[in-house]
């Protein structure tokens, strides 16, 4: 967009054409707020100038088509939003799930205003005071009061894909604000640096951060508590107006001062973003080990596991299918639909019959196609042979052809295969039966 309001680009409209079908392959929301963008942009353009009109609705024509055509080419018609605001807002604030009505709107507002409000007020500044760039900023800024109004829309009643809305322009308003912004030219035609001005800055971000951590952060459900801890969002904005008060001060009492105030703002976002990152991983570090210690085995492998894996690297081929009751939750298997297990699947590397049923389940087409398919029969056959094998489901394994099973020990305990002449590897956590010879009475 800049190219095309410097008169820089020959046909802008294939090479928007080509960007905008990238970023509906990567993801429509980003597509969306792109189409915006552009379509803000020409809006200017063609108030601004009257002897482009033309090539400037071909320019929108083509990139609504654009974005149109793709979306229905790569997804069809299947896919739809409805009205449901602020659903994306819990997944940034989990406490938040139980709002509704005037306390969601509070809590969306405040959390609105810490992510925008800084690059609205830029926006707004380029737009009006950069003629040149004037469409460019215009654009930018209908991007993201579009984004915002999309955000709305969802599949679900509580669905993080509105957040996508949000940040799609945050990325382009960032680009545009940092390069013709804060590094661009100030009024007088002189580059600006942020550098000069990063020691004062540091100070200011680092007494936002302080302030931020100084709003009490009650152990309580209560709303005047969950509203504090939204608060603490405002972060950004407390940096800013503690900015604005010190220009203030230094222009009624005639100190002398070369800082501007927009490089001074981009300083201090720099120094927030790096202060929260560390005092947020120094926090997190330690409850993330704990979690850690208490669910490692269930994401690393056991000496058992990869000895279990290097037979059957030694005794099987790769086309070989084997079966296990390793995904089941608990020595009653109770959950086994729901479990995410897939270690096992994992490591050894052979084909499974059944992987993490939780995640075949989800990714598998619905409808008739699931109520028709033999995903029940494969995690039941799966779960029941490891203790009480019937020659009906010796002959399913068969069917669907498994060459080994694998009992899983710990979640199956059993002497069943104790003096099973199938039984081909035997450890303390695992056993491998041969479905080849397997005898039942």
């Amino acid at each position: 967009m800049i190219d095309v309001a410097r008169d820089a680009l020959r046909a802008p409209w294939a090479l928007a054409s080509i960007l905008l079908i990238g970023l509906v392959g990567g993801k429509v929301s980003h597509a969306a707020v792109a189409l915006v963008a552009i379509l803000g942009f020409e809006v200017i353009r063609f108030f601004q100038r009257r002897e482009l009109r033309r090539s400037i609705l071909l320019e929108s024509v083509v990139a609504v088509v654009t974005v149109i055509g793709a979306t229905l080419f790569l997804f069809g018609t299947g896919g739809s939003l409805t009205w449901r605001p602020a659903s994306w807002v819990p997944y940034v604030q989990g406490d938040l799930y139980d709002f509704h009505g005037i306390k969601l709107v509070l809590a969306t507002t405040i959390l609105l205003i810490g992510m925008l409000s800084i690059v609205f007020v830029a926006l707004l500044r380029g737009m009006f005071q950069d003629k040149n760039l004037s469409s460019v900023f215009a654009g930018v800024l209908s991007s993201v009061i579009a984004g915002v109004g999309l955000s709305n829309f969802s599949n679900f009643p509580t669905d993080p894909n509105g957040l996508f809305f949000v940040h799609s322009p945050l990325i382009i308003a960032f680009a545009l604000i940092v390069t013709q912004l804060f590094l661009g030219s100030d009024s007088k035609g002189s580059r600006i640096s942020i550098s000069p001005n990063f020691r004062l800055a540091s100070v200011i971000g680092g007494c936002a951060l302080l302030l931020g951590v100084v709003i009490p952060d009650l152990n309580s459900g209560s709303v005047s508590a969950v509203l504090l801890r939204t608060s603490r969002s405002l972060t950004p904005v407390i940096a800013f107006l503690l900015i604005i008060l010190l220009l203030f001060v230094r222009k009624i009492t005639r100190t002398a001062t070369q800082v501007s105030l927009y490089s001074l703002a981009l300083a201090s976002l720099i120094v927030i973003s790096v202060g929260s990152f560390v005092v947020k991983t120094g926090f997190d570090i330690p409850k993330n080990y704990r979690n850690f210690e208490q669910d490692g085995p269930t994401f690393v492998e056991s000496p058992d596991l990869r000895a279990l894996s290097i037979w059957f690297d030694e005794n099987s081929t790769s086309e070989d299918i084997y079966a296990s009751n390793y995904f089941c939750e608990g020595s009653a298997c109770s959950s086994a639909d729901y479990s995410r297990k897939s270690l096992v699947a994992a490591i050894i590397k052979r084909r499974s019959l059944l992987q993490s049923p939780w995640l075949a389940a989800s990714y598998s087409s619905g409808g008739k196609e699931t109520e028709q398919s033999d995903f029940s029969d494969r995690l039941l056959v799966s779960v029941s042979f490891a203790t009480a094998p019937t020659q009906v489901e010796v002959m399913l394994l068969k069917n669907w052809g498994v060459d080994w099973y694998v009992v899983d020990l710990e979640v199956s305990p059993t002497n069943y295969w104790a003096n099973s002449d199938a039984k081909v590897y035997d450890s303390n956590s695992y056993l491998v039966i041969d479905l080849n010879k397997v005898r039942l009475d």
